[in-house]
């Protein structure tokens, strides 16, 4: 986690059934991702 800049966090395991749970999506569109956010 240091290379993310969270020198002080531990990552914490995850069983693969909890994992496999997750709802698969698209990847982030790179043309969205650079336009700045309204809220907030």
């Amino acid at each position: 986690m240091n290379t993310l800049g969270y020198p002080a966090v531990r990552p914490v395991r995850l069983p693969a059934g909890l994992v496999a749970r997750l709802p698969e999506g698209p990847s982030l569109d790179p043309a969205a991702a650079t336009h700045q956010s309204t809220i907030g």
